[in-house]
């Protein structure tokens, strides 16, 4: 699924807009015909034209961050378009939970008949407990839908540019059944680990979530509050974490550590949460107060 516009984008970076349209354009026509419209709106939006934007955007970038940034940006407008003409046809909002369908299921669990049932599951506090958590789950909704955006954003154009790279022509002129006379551009590569770095007004979206977590701590009934910082502190982290991880790659090359235990130190950072949370405020250190600029001088 994460990789899914990387079919639109191949044909794009390889034959060019029109080709890549039509086929779009076919393979719309035979989901519709196949499976209805539905089918077809839900193929166009998270794949179809998903891809075209994406190549779209990635042939006219200079930088990977010229790619990036707007290319997940489009990607999260299509998910959530897709998330709420769903939620219009089948009457389900995802941004919200329904405590009345919480406690349906709830109930229906703890009735489960013989080793199957959950026992204890129908107590209130239990079930209050999964109220709760599901609800949190559901504040967090625009989290996941922007990290699922940035996945498919970089896997796609990953897979893409890798394909396209493997034909000998990728260089030469663009033939006449894609945009002709036209030459194919470079496109954005990724810097290596240890060179990643994201800008330092970053840190002002951390800030941003105090803040709101602030507002909600005096009013507790505000879901906005809640979701806004919630949502900000979480995306926050994650930039921070691949901030830590990216300078702590930095400090094992310029050691001359061997790649398997830096591959190894990268796993360990993510999966475990200690590591996890001491290498997002090395992030955020690194990207305000730039370590590797002073690790580079001390090293001199």
């Amino acid at each position: 699924m994460l990789v899914m516009p990387a079919a639109s984008m191949i044909p794009y970076f390889r034959l060019g807009a029109n080709a890549a349209v039509a086929g779009v354009g076919v393979a719309f026509a035979a989901v519709v015909f196949s499976s209805g419209i539905e089918y077809a709106l839900f193929y166009a939006m998270m794949f179809g034209v998903l891809g075209l934007a994406l190549a779209f955007i990635a042939k006219r970038s200079q930088t990977i961050s010229d790619y990036l940034i707007p290319g997940i940006f489009v990607s999260t407008l299509a998910k959530l378009a897709v998330m709420v003409i769903l939620g219009r046809t089948v009457g389900i909002n995802p941004f919200a939970v329904d405590t009345r369908t919480v406690e349906h299921v709830t109930k229906a669990l703890s009735d489960l008949p013989g080793s199957t049932a959950l026992p204890g599951l129908g107590s209130a506090p239990l079930a209050d407990q999964i109220a709760h958590i599901a609800s949190t789950v559901s504040l967090l909704v625009p989290y996941m839908v922007v990290m699922v955006a940035a996945a498919d954003t970089v896997l796609s154009f990953v897979i893409a540019s890798i394909a396209s790279a493997s034909r000998k022509e990728d260089s030469e002129a663009v033939s006449e059944a894609g945009e002709a006379g036209a030459t194919r551009s470079k496109l954005p590569h990724f810097a290596p680990i240890g060179e990643w770095r994201f800008p330092k007004n970053v840190v002002w979206a951390f800030v941003a979530a105090m803040v709101f977590a602030i507002l909600e701590y005096f009013n507790p009934e505000s879901r906005l509050f809640k979701m806004l910082a919630l949502n900000l502190e979480e995306i926050s982290r994650v930039i921070f974490l691949i901030q830590g991880i990216s300078l702590m790659w930095f400090f094992m090359e310029l050691r001359g550590w061997a790649r398997p235990i830096r591959v190894a130190a990268v796993f360990l950072g993510v999966g475990i949460s200690v590591f996890s949370y001491m290498l997002s405020m090395v992030g955020i250190f690194d990207l305000w107060f730039d370590l590797r600029s002073r690790i580079r001088r001390h090293d001199a």
